[in-house]
């Protein structure tokens, strides 16, 4: 079992380089993700790996780390499912709620306005900024 305090060092380390939050449950994937990459780097194991990161590792270490912790799933883009689901439900909500702005009673100005207006977060950090 790994330590809590290496299961927290490394998912800070790949949430502040790569913005992949690791759930607590996921602590399995550290020995089984690192050890051979400990192997790789000449170290004795994840032990070893563990110190180096906490003594301060060369960037090139921490993104082999976070390289070996981040999934690199593509099966999104290869289930056919997934894009039929896409063409079936969200496309159509998408442009049926557009369509409905665009035959809305207000004026052609108004209209044109709310389809091209940035999103609200945009538009707020903007706001905020200035």
């Amino acid at each position: 079992m790994t330590s809590p305090a290496a299961f927290d060092l490394v998912r800070a380390l790949v949430l502040r380089r790569a913005a992949i939050v690791l759930e607590g449950d996921k602590d399995y994937l550290l020995r089984a993700r690192l050890e051979p990459l400990a192997l790789e780097e000449g170290l004795s194991g994840f032990d070893e790996l563990i110190a180096r990161l906490e003594s301060g590792a060369s960037d090139q270490l921490e993104s082999r780390v976070v390289d070996a912790m981040a999934t690199h799933e593509t099966r999104f883009f290869r289930e056919p499912a997934t894009f039929q689901a896409l063409a079936d439900h969200v496309l159509p909500t998408l442009f049926e709620a557009r369509r409905a702005r665009l035959c809305s009673p207000r004026p052609l100005h108004d209209r044109f306005r709310t389809i091209l207006r940035p999103p609200r977060r945009a538009a707020a950090s903007r706001t905020s900024a200035s």
